[in-house]
């Protein structure tokens, strides 16, 4: 805000041409200081408070006939917030449920691979971001055939069913991604 001793039609000037220059979110951030001087609201990412948190990790892998390979996993966390400030509530921003797969083949030239991967909603809060990230599944097939000891050639698809969906409340919205990768050892 500008400073207190400026006049009421002086002080609407210079706020119209601030909230004209001024991106939103900056413009918002104007404040005074008890004295009145200008200042600007300090907008932290940290927060503060105790919280307990707790959880489990669970995963195997398999060799099965014909050169495959199974993995299969799950992973739980939990929290309780403890104590924390009324006006900067407490998220893990993580899911609570997580459930991953995926079936490896691994030949002489030949690897191919397609995994799964599932996601529980959760509720995510970063600074001005908060909000709900809805749960997701999401599979990526992975393959690379060796030509000779010299050269390499694969191909990455990650989403490969295009799932549209985001991973941080704010964040990008992701779909499918494909890479073509060539490897050369001299």
């Amino acid at each position: 805000m500008p400073p207190a001793e400026l006049s009421p039609e002086s002080t609407a000037i210079v706020l119209a041409t601030l909230q004209a220059a001024l991106p939103p979110g900056l413009y918002a951030a104007m404040s005074n200081t008890p004295n009145g001087d200008p200042a600007f609201v300090v907008v932290s990412l940290t927060n503060q408070g105790r919280v307990d948190t707790q959880g489990l990790e669970f995963g195997v892998q398999a060799t099965l006939p014909g050169s495959l390979n199974l993995d299969l996993g799950y992973t739980f966390f939990d929290y309780e917030v403890r104590e924390q400030a009324p006006e900067d509530p407490l998220v893990p921003n993580a899911p609570k449920h997580r459930l991953t797969t995926g079936l490896t083949y691994s030949g002489a030239a030949l690897e191919a691979g397609f995994r799964l991967q599932w996601v529980d909603g959760f509720f995510w809060r970063s600074g001005l971001y908060a909000g709900e990230v809805p749960s997701y599944t999401v599979a990526d097939l992975s393959s690379a055939y060796t030509i000779d000891p010299r050269w390499r050639v694969g191909l990455d698809i990650a989403n490969v069913f295009d799932n549209k969906h985001f991973q941080m409340f704010g964040g990008s919205v992701l779909g499918r991604r494909a890479l073509l990768h060539v490897t050369w050892n001299f």
